[in-house]
């Protein structure tokens, strides 16, 4: 009992909770609560929507980027036609100015051609009158030479009736001479009827000539008053000749003016043919005019194709702009910008770039044939675009074939790769100028290098055949082969060089700088080869002679050697001088010797306070190598070249140089 009391209350309870279930149920389908988890689902249906919507909207706004940068270049080609509408204009009106010009031509050739056949009658009238008077003056001037042949005549047929006239005086002078002696003895009245009988002949040969210088008179006023019609016809021909010429003049400008037409050639010709051959002239000029004609409309329909390909392409540009913006794609422009845009991939130009030295005419030629093929992809492109599209607009594209992308991209990219090319060209053949210039600078500074070598070389060999040519010419003696080298007039202790100077064979030791010019002019003689200094060396303290002692005093205190006081003869280096030295203890001494008596001097003691003063009027020479002496140059006197004081040898001529004490 207590089980089924159980299950009854158990089943009871579990419809009163069913009840209150659908009470539930019935609470919260009246409430909406119900609908709670479809609304969640929904929602996150949605949010998976938006997320691929807002991917969507990502891709489209880049294509709407990429596409307004088509637009961009759209603009720059919009320029380009702006351009070319402006050269047409301005071709058209070439046009009508050439039209307006060639009939203004046309005009002016029918005007010079009636100038030119009034100007030929005008030649032909004048070449007749010319002819007439040419043959007039002919007939003067044959009238001229025979009345100067007669005037010539009568000058020799006067002439010799003066020879004869004085002929007769002559023989009538001799026979009334002949006559006066003969008839002296007979008589007066002989002689005077005789007289009378000469005067009477001699005054009818008086009336003979006369009568000839009448008759010559006569002939000369003819021929002047032929000569002056001849003068006249001259100048009637000189005027006709003037006239001729000045026709000619205006003929030549006439030419001159025909010379500027474009058919010059063929007008120079117009006065040497015939009139078939002016006929020919005017239909090869009409020819020549409709040609030109012909050519100027194919070119100004030829841009008037181009522009309304040009105008049909910004249509279309414009169109697809709208399309774009306004997010009307289809599948397959999706597809395309998929596998267009997300790839990333540029499309490249080959050969686009040059390499290194490039030349620059194979360049030109391949840009221009770039530029070529360009043009000719393009209106292969925009030909389709003419031929099935009516009059397009930028609202209404209506009849106008839709434009495969694909290709309009790759044309467009291959545009901007060409313009790039064309920029890149400048600054391309800037750097191959540059490389050549830095190659044409080191070539420069290598020759310059090269020159500067030459030029030392030169230097150096010149001055080798001078020193050879010097030491040929001052080539020592057999008997004295090596130049005994020799200072005269030293004193170490005052540094001072006395007037005694040095010679030209004397000890080769360093002059001391700040010597008056007095000493320098008197201590060499003339024609001298003496070893001095250059001034512009600096001389050092010189040492003491190694064989000999100083003197205790100072050098304040001490005085330099009179000249009077050394042998006369070591200023010539004779023998004799030599011998004389020799035989006052000096002896000549080789460098090695005067090094080992130094060193032995340095060695021993020294006895500064048992030395006399004559030691200081004694000849002294420093060491070659001291470190007072590093400075000093001196000259060879064989040869005058610059060293440094202590060469055994001389550099250039290897003159033995010995530095006696």
């Amino acid at each position: 009992m207590d089980d089924n009391m159980y299950l009854t209350n158990i089943v009871s309870e579990n419809e009163s909770l069913r009840m209150q279930i659908e009470d539930l149920n019935e609470k919260l389908e009246s409430t909406g609560l119900s609908q709670l988890y479809q609304l969640r689902e929904e929602n996150e249906h949605l949010t998976i929507e938006v997320s691929q919507l807002h991917v969507q909207l990502e891709e489209r706004n880049h294509q709407i980027e990429i596409l307004c940068q088509s637009n961009n270049r759209f603009e720059n080609i919009n320029v380009s036609l702006q351009e070319l509408l402006q050269q047409v204009a301005s071709q058209r009106a070439e046009l009508a100015d050439l039209k307006f010009v060639l009939q203004e031509k046309e005009a002016a050739i029918v005007a010079l051609q009636a100038q030119a056949a009034a100007a030929a009658q005008q030649q032909q009238q004048h070449d007749a009158t010319a002819a007439q008077l040419t043959a007039e003056l002919q007939e003067r001037d044959a009238q001229l030479a025979a009345a100067r042949e007669a005037a010539a005549h009568h000058e020799a047929q006067h002439r010799e009736k003066e020879q004869a006239l004085l002929q007769l005086r002559e023989e009538a002078a001799e026979q009334s001479r002949l006559r006066c002696e003969r008839e002296h003895a007979t008589g007066a009245a002989a002689a005077a009827d005789e007289v009378a009988a000469h005067e009477a002949a001699l005054a009818d040969a008086l009336a003979r000539e006369v009568a000839a210088e009448k008759a010559r008179m006569e002939a000369q006023a003819a021929l002047q008053q032929r000569t002056q019609a001849c003068e006249a016809l001259r100048q009637r021909c000189a005027a006709t000749l003037a006239e001729v010429e000045q026709l000619r003049a205006r003929l030549q400008q006439a030419e001159a003016a025909k010379a500027a037409t474009p058919a010059a050639d063929a007008i120079q010709m117009l006065f040497a043919t015939n009139s078939e051959a002016k006929a020919l002239l005017r239909q090869h000029v009409h020819e020549a005019c409709a040609e030109r004609d012909a050519r100027l409309l194919q070119q100004v329909n030829e841009n008037a194709a181009l522009l309304s390909r040009m105008a049909l392409l910004q249509a279309e540009s414009e169109h697809l702009v709208k399309k774009l913006k306004a997010a009307q794609h289809t599948a397959a422009a999706e597809d395309y910008s998929k596998a267009t845009f997300t790839s990333g991939a540029p499309v490249a130009v080959a050969g686009a770039e040059p390499h290194g030295t490039l030349d620059c005419v194979d360049y030109k030629s391949k840009m221009a044939g770039k530029r070529t093929t360009m043009e000719k992809r393009v209106a292969d492109f925009l030909f389709p675009l003419t031929t099935t599209s009516g009059a397009a607009t930028a609202d209404a594209p209506a009849g106008v074939t839709m434009i495969n992308m694909r290709d309009l991209e790759l044309l467009l990219q291959e545009l901007l790769n060409y313009q790039e090319d064309t920029e890149n060209e400048s600054s391309t053949r800037l750097l191959i100028k540059d490389m050549e210039m830095e190659d044409q600078l080191a070539k420069l500074f290598a020759t310059i290098r090269r020159l500067e070598s030459e030029r030392d070389s030169l230097l150096k060999q010149l001055q080798k055949e001078v020193f050879k040519a010097v030491k040929t010419g001052l080539t020592p003696k057999k008997q004295d082969p090596v130049h005994n080298v020799r200072i005269e007039g030293f004193d170490p202790d005052s540094e001072r060089v006395s007037p005694g100077g040095v010679s030209a064979t004397g000890p080769l030791t360093p002059r001391r700088r700040g010597l008056s010019s007095t000493n320098t002019s008197t201590s060499e003689p003339v024609g001298s080869a003496a070893a001095v200094l250059s001034p512009q060396r600096t001389a050092a303290p010189l040492y003491a002679d190694p064989c000999r002692q100083h003197a205790a005093a100072t050098p304040a205190t001490q005085e330099a050697p009179a000249p009077k006081e050394r042998p006369h003869n070591h200023h010539h280096g004779s023998k004799a001088a030599a011998a004389t030295y020799e035989g006052q203890g000096g002896g000549r001494k080789t460098y090695n010797q005067i090094l080992n008596e130094q060193n032995r001097r340095n060695l021993g003691p020294h006895n500064n306070n048992n030395t006399n003063n004559n030691n200081a009027k004694t000849h002294r020479v420093s060491m070659p190598h001291g470190p007072q002496n590093k400075n000093i140059f001196v000259c060879c006197p064989a040869c005058t070249y610059e060293q440094k004081y202590g060469n055994v040898r001389c550099e250039l001529c290897n003159t033995e140089l010995v530095f006696a004490p």
